[in-house]
């Protein structure tokens, strides 16, 4: 009975590395080596993240931007440039490539062909430092997977003001975290120490103008809206609410890849 229960529990644990054996990487690095946005660590985002019943993800260690020659990531996962910059792009256009949603960021010419895609072909890009291929949005579905449907999907995400709301954003703990632990977060500091995503509410950027820093992020999925022409789905967040929706192309939104 003993052998029984020793090789049951052996099953388990072997069962269980497999699932997280696609996001865990090594913990000496953030995120497994992947904060090339230059500086500081952001927090060690080590856990894994389900955005279906079958596939888990790691999150890049911050936003991706683009610093005029290059994409990179943030320096730590609350950076972002509040205004229009040609040296830090942080709000970008959905449109059919990377080159184009950048470019795109200041001649404002937007392609709405429905057959777009914006970042679904990770190949089709490259982030400094990294791994061609390696990184890419997540889909409509997936968003909707993480946020609403895993196992305490909802107590495992809340709107945080942390370092005494000097940094506003959706706080998210990767899966099978004590959701009481969301309790405990109430500074930049505390990400790392529980391997928390943060999304920083860094708001929308229309024409030359980023609005509403603080308020609320919009976050692009990968998914077209095909009934649509010129939208694409996002997740949208604020204090109050979290939802997976649609905006029109020409929103400059945040990117937060995933591998």
């Amino acid at each position: 009975m003993k052998k029984t229960i020793r090789l049951f529990t052996t099953v388990m644990v072997c069962m269980a590395m497999a699932l997280c054996v696609s996001c865990k990487k090594d913990n000496a690095e953030p995120n497994g080596g992947g904060n090339t946005g230059g500086g500081g660590t952001g927090g060690e985002i080590s856990g894994c993240f389900s955005v279906s019943s079958t596939t888990t993800v790691e999150f890049a260690p911050g936003n991706l931007y683009w610093d005029g020659s290059a994409f990179k990531f943030e320096a730590n996962q609350w950076s972002f440039a509040d205004t229009l910059n040609a040296n830090h792009v942080s709000h970008f256009y959905w449109s059919k490539d990377a080159a184009e949603a950048t470019k795109e960021s200041f001649n404002y010419e937007q392609s709405m062909s429905t057959e777009d895609e914006f970042f679904t072909n990770s190949s089709s890009f490259q982030v400094a430092g990294e791994t061609a291929g390696t990184w890419r949005t997540l889909s409509k579905d997936e968003w909707d997977y993480l946020l609403n449907s895993r196992t305490d999907a909802s107590s495992l995400r809340a709107w945080k003001e942390l370092d005494s709301g000097t940094h506003k954003g959706l706080v998210i703990l990767s899966d099978g975290t004590d959701a009481s632990v969301m309790e405990s977060i109430s500074s930049t500091a505390d990400l790392a120490t529980y391997g928390a995503v943060f999304l920083p509410a860094a708001g929308m950027r229309y024409g030359t103008y980023v609005y509403d820093v603080g308020s609320y992020d919009r976050c692009w999925s990968g998914t077209p809206r095909e009934d649509i022409e010129g939208s694409a789905y996002i997740m949208y967040f604020d204090s109050g609410s979290v939802l997976v929706g649609s905006s029109g192309r020409t929103y400059g939104s945040s990117v937060r890849l995933v591998r």
